[in-house]
This record gives structure tokens, C-alpha cells and sequence, in this order.
């Protein structure tokens, strides 16, 4: 899974601290601080791990693997069209899915 900038973890990290109560071991003091406010929107239910987002709905953490798939599905829909980002990152949330660098993928 991808580090991403600025103290955005992996799901790695997020299924670890749910399933073992491990802290990612390089982070610092305020990345753990940022990692232990997010991780409450996280749960694990084996083998998928799923995040409440602020719209209450709760959507599944889609892996990495997956995610230039989830992106060319939404990209060449029939109904699809090539649509700003926005637009493309609201047809991936309808479709229940979610990960962190979601937003700047797209």
C-alpha cells in the first residue's frame, strides 16, 4: 500500500491497528496523533476493511490494486463521458468504494 503525503496512512496500517493494536512503527508524534483520529472512522469486518465517511455512508476500502480498475470503470461507462474530477470521485463514492488518495487519483 502507498505512503501518501502528509501523514495519510495505508490500509495496512489502519487493519493492523484494528485487528492488533499496532501503531505504524516510523511514524512521529503528530502522525500518530492524525493516525489515531482517523482510525476511528475505520472498521474491520475480515476480510474487508470499510471507513464511515462523512456522509454516513460506509463504504468499502477498495486495495491498491484496484484502484486504476474502479477509475477506468467509472472513466469509460456509457453513461460516463469524460468529466472533471469531481464528478469521476462522486461516481466511485456511489459506488461504495473508498481510499485515501481517492481525491488526488482521480
Amino acid at each position: 500500500m502507498p505512503k501518501c503525503l502528509y501523514n495519510l496512512h495505508s490500509s495496512v496500517d489502519y487493519v493492523n491497528y484494528l485487528t492488533c493494536h499496532e501503531l505504524p512503527p516510523e511514524a512521529t508524534y503528530q502522525q500518530r496523533k492524525k493516525f489515531l483520529s482517523e482510525v476511528r472512522f475505520y472498521f474491520w469486518d475480515n476480510p474487508m476493511l470499510y471507513r464511515r465517511c462523512s456522509d454516513h455512508m460506509i463504504r468499502r476500502c477498495a486495495p491498491e490494486e484496484a484502484f486504476r480498475a474502479i477509475l477506468e470503470s467509472c472513466y469509460s461507462s456509457s453513461y460516463a463521458g469524460h468529466y472533471a474530477a469531481h464528478k469521476i470521485t462522486n461516481k466511485v463514492l456511489q459506488s461504495s468504494f473508498y481510499w485515501p488518495t481517492l481525491f488526488k487519483d482521480a
